[in-house]
């Protein structure tokens, strides 16, 4: 990507939901690994994190790998209205912003609410905002050809985000990681289903709201959605692939080969790696999640 973009310096790396940074450091260590030298004397690395960090910590990390001037501090371009060329990422991100359920009853489209009955309860309304249907009006989905007590989740976050990604990135690339299908499998119309997944150990089907404060909740995000949102914005799909599509293009196989190989390399080391490759690109785990 940024031999595309010119080899632009500084070229920007701005991770969303970066938390304690371990996904940009890991890059960073990888370029450093691999010998990309004019890339890395480039690069600087934003973080636009959901909760910040104790002070301090993100930088001692980056120290202790040696990589602390490739950090960028608070307050430079990309933290106000400049915009820079680079990458925007976006890793299990989308899937935290809230989602609006809605239910369809009688070709009309009602919002599910949580209500109070000796426990939770879902409580189909008037929707809370006109929003809502005019997102599903800009998929081309109507709701009275949905299935009767169809349900999904409609996420009104993902445009105001992309607002914040158009005003920080003149030129460049958004790479988004996270659970998704194409925006129509989201909402097939026959048989109705319920798309929010209540995540526990052992898995349990049901009311994802059986279980509030003990198990984490998720709704796979539509990430292949109409181009218009993005074309207002300059923006244009790439791509959309898999993760198993995308590591093994980009090479994870020969890493593993070369880890084999190195006279440093235990068995465990081998081994342990080995396992968490498979577990990334089998499609009955990690490997369908969407890019």
């Amino acid at each position: 990507m940024w031999t595309e973009l010119g080899e632009p310096c500084p070229f920007d790396l701005i991770e969303y939901g970066a938390g304690s940074g371990t996904l940009g450091l890991s890059i960073l260590e990888g370029l450093r690994r691999h010998g990309s030298t004019d890339l890395l004397a480039a690069i600087a690395l934003r973080t636009r994190r959901i909760e910040p960090e104790p002070p301090g910590r993100l930088e001692d990390r980056f120290e202790k790998a040696g990589l602390a001037g490739l950090l960028a501090p608070a307050g430079s371009p990309s933290d106000g209205p400049v915009p820079v060329a680079g990458v925007i990422l976006a890793n299990e991100f989308l899937d935290a912003l809230p989602v609006h359920r809605f239910v369809v009853r009688g070709g009309k489209l009602l919002e599910l609410f949580v209500g109070w009955r000796e426990g939770f309860v879902q409580v189909a309304a008037e929707p809370s905002t006109p929003e809502l249907a005019g997102r599903l009006a800009g998929e081309a989905i109507v709701p009275d050809r949905l299935a009767e007590g169809q349900v999904g989740e409609i996420c009104l976050g993902l445009a105001p985000w992309l607002d914040d990604v158009d005003r920080r990135l003149a030129r460049g690339f958004v790479v988004a990681i996270d659970y998704g299908y194409e925006a129509a499998e989201t909402l097939r119309p026959s048989p109705p289903r319920r798309n929010a997944a209540r995540l526990s150990r052992p898995p349990r089907a049901g009311d994802p709201l059986a279980e509030v404060g003990r198990a984490d909740l998720t709704a796979p995000r539509g990430l292949h959605r109409s181009p218009a949102p993005r074309e207002r914005r300059g923006l244009r799909s790439v791509a959309l692939t898999t993760q198993s599509e995308f590591l093994v293009d980009a090479g994870l196989e020969s890493e593993l080969q070369a880890l084999q190989a190195s006279t440093t390399t235990t068995v465990a080391d081998y081994m342990r790696a080995r396992s968490g490759i498979v577990r990334m690109l089998d499609p009955r785990h990690m490997g369908r999640s969407g890019s």
